[in-house]
């Protein structure tokens, strides 16, 4: 599936951000490509493996450098494969990096599982022992992309990011892992746990302490040693955005460095496509390898 996206990325028409408007472009000639590679990682933090996606730009076996890398994790439902196609990740990103607005870089796209249903929150699940979802992240898929592949193994060189459930994992797994993830992007995403399968029971313990809205006051001192760059945004009509809101209020209380957009759309692909360009860039410039 991933494959097939390089047949139309000669009929892409960019969207480039200027300001608050987007503005269309046409692209006079089809940039090089990147090239996925599809991965089984063993883990026994989720039952014995997981499938992953990773997006490599184009030149990558002739470089000879290490590069950037960002985890984007999807929501629910959805699959790693299903976010790449959606965001037309490869067409997107390597017409970017072909025209210098970007700098090169790896996009790590996981599949939680067993189904495109299943609704991890890519957290550790305090009732399922074999659904440790963010241990998995933090843990074994660093450790694997750190190991087999090009990429700077600094924090300021590595982001994680996500749409709606995988906004929220993304930013608990940043929060949780400071040594490791110096930015993170969450889009349309919520800031309070809502899943007791995995969270617990609403005002438990463990619930709260998978709520980043309640756990950042702790945090304050860690950030303040270990800075986290912080992307976010939703739309005023979002489910989540008082959520979003209050998060927004609360990292000002605290001068805490961030940025949040409200914007219009939908909680779907429409709207996360609108604005992956803008979101790509902004990280660009502030990924260090």
């Amino acid at each position: 599936m991933l494959a097939a996206q390089c047949a139309v990325a000669t009929a892409l028409v960019m969207m480039v951000l200027a300001g608050n408007s987007s503005v269309p472009i046409a692209v006079a000639a089809a940039p090089s490509l990147g090239h996925y590679v599809s991965e089984t990682i063993a883990s026994s933090a989720v039952g014995g493996h997981a499938n992953v996606d990773i997006y490599l730009p184009p030149g990558y076996r002739a470089s000879g450098i290490d590069y950037p890398v960002l985890y984007l994790l999807h929501g629910e439902p959805g699959s790693g494969p299903q976010m790449a196609s959606s965001l037309r990740i490869n067409a997107v990103v390597s017409a970017l990096i072909d025209s210098r607005q970007i700098k090169p870089m790896v996009i790590v796209l996981p599949t939680d599982g067993p189904t495109a249903r299943a609704d991890t929150e890519w957290m550790n699940s305090v009732t399922d022992t074999r659904a440790q979802w963010g241990t998995f992240i933090a843990r074994d898929l660093v450790a694997y992309v750190d190991r087999h592949y090009a990429v700077c193994r600094t924090r300021t060189a590595t982001a994680i990011g996500g749409v709606s459930m995988g906004a929220f994992g993304a930013l608990n797994a940043a929060l949780g892992n400071l040594g490791e993830f110096g930015t993170v992007l969450s889009w349309s995403g919520y800031f309070v746990a809502n899943t007791p399968a995995v969270n617990g029971p609403t005002g438990s313990a463990t619930w709260r302490a998978a709520s980043p809205l309640y756990t950042l006051r702790g945090l304050v001192p860690r950030l303040r040693r270990t800075p986290l760059q912080i992307s976010f945004y939703t739309t005023p009509t979002d489910h989540f955005a008082s959520e979003n809101m209050a998060f927004s209020r609360l990292l000002a209380s605290e001068h805490l460095p961030f940025r949040f957009a409200l914007h219009k759309g939908p909680h779907e692909f429409t709207l996360w496509r609108e604005y992956f360009v803008s979101e790509l860039t902004w990280l660009s410039g502030v990924e260090r390898c």
